[in-house]
């Protein structure tokens, strides 16, 4: 597809179409993403919060992306693992992404997942063969993709707003922080009991 394709489309219409489906279309699209990183996931939470507005385009966001990871991360960590595994095997790329999950665990996985151009797929391929820990991988998950959505809902649904008042997004970047040193702390708390 061109860009002279992208700009032809009725980009309104389609978007009024979406209005009129079901939710579940939101939300099976946002749980696609995790297993096709081609889908543009700012896109679809975009189209979900203008189609069905900001709180109910985000939960349906939110819902799906953290089914579609989960469902991704048993799926290779049960099913699929000794195939992938042997893949990511021989590339030396791989191998280090996966040494360095392996080390550190819930930090990297929790701010790949705040990162909103980061595909999921990755994020929880890594996870899953790296062997992290299932608690400490719905930890990251929950908490990164919160963040994560949250701020390309916001960013979709309030460009303009953002792009005049800098103060919200520095705001949003102390949120991150924050989120990430109490979760860190509660993670280190855990392992030490």
């Amino acid at each position: 597809m061109n860009a002279l394709t992208l700009l032809s489309i009725d980009w309104m219409g389609l978007l009024e179409k979406l209005q009129n489906m079901s939710p579940l279309v939101g939300f099976i699209a946002a749980g696609l993403e995790s297993f096709l990183p081609v889908l543009p996931l700012t896109g679809i939470v975009a189209m979900n919060v203008y189609a069905y507005g900001f709180w109910s385009g985000y939960v349906l966001s939110y819902l799906g992306t953290i089914v579609g990871s989960t469902m991704l991360y048993f799926a290779i960590r049960h099913l699929f693992r000794a195939s992938v595994h042997r893949r990511a095997q021989k590339n030396q790329r791989w191998r280090s992404i996966i040494e360095k999950v392996q080390k550190k665990g819930f930090t990297p996985i929790f701010l790949l997942y705040c990162l909103p151009f980061t595909p999921s797929f990755f994020v929880s391929a890594g996870a899953a063969l790296a062997e992290v820990d299932t608690y400490k991988f719905l930890a990251a998950l929950i908490t990164g993709k919160l963040v994560m959505i949250y701020i390309l809902s916001s960013i979709g649904f309030h460009i303009e707003d953002m792009l005049d008042r800098p103060l919200k997004s520095i705001l949003m970047l102390v949120a991150i922080a924050i989120i990430w040193l109490v979760l860190e702390k509660v993670i280190k708390i855990d392992e030490r009991l």
